[in-house]
């Protein structure tokens, strides 16, 4: 947690100075990408230590991160082929929840499908 403090910090410093910018990979941009996850994992960290029984979909998702990863993508794709604007490119912030949580629902579906029958991809 100290450390996604110090990046997270240290980036919000920089950015004074230097551009905080995704396309460039910046430096500032790796440090606040680096400290917010970081931040983000010792919070689950502290849920998951105070109730772990509910995060069981959370351990089944890990178990097969490959599987769903290429499920994830195939789901996307679904998304974001049709043609139309309104869909993807220019679509309301409601239908993006929409869809977001429509390939969050079948993701954790597929794990929970996947972990029931005992289906575990490891490399």
């Amino acid at each position: 947690m100290l450390v996604g403090l110090v990046a997270t910090t240290g980036a919000l410093l920089l950015s004074g100075g230097v551009e905080v910018s995704k396309t460039r990979a910046s430096a500032t941009y790796m440090l606040l990408s680096l400290g917010l996850s970081l931040l983000v994992l010792a919070a689950v960290r502290v849920w998951l230590d105070a109730r772990p029984r509910r995060a069981m979909w959370l351990q089944r998702v890990g178990r097969n991160p490959l599987i769903l990863y290429l499920a994830n993508l195939v789901l996307l794709a679904l998304f974001t082929l049709p043609p139309s604007t309104w869909w993807y490119e220019s679509a309301p912030l409601w239908l993006s929840l929409v869809q977001a949580a429509a390939i969050a629902a079948v993701t954790i579906g597929l794990a929970g499908y996947l972990d029931r029958r005992g289906v575990v991809l490891s490399l």
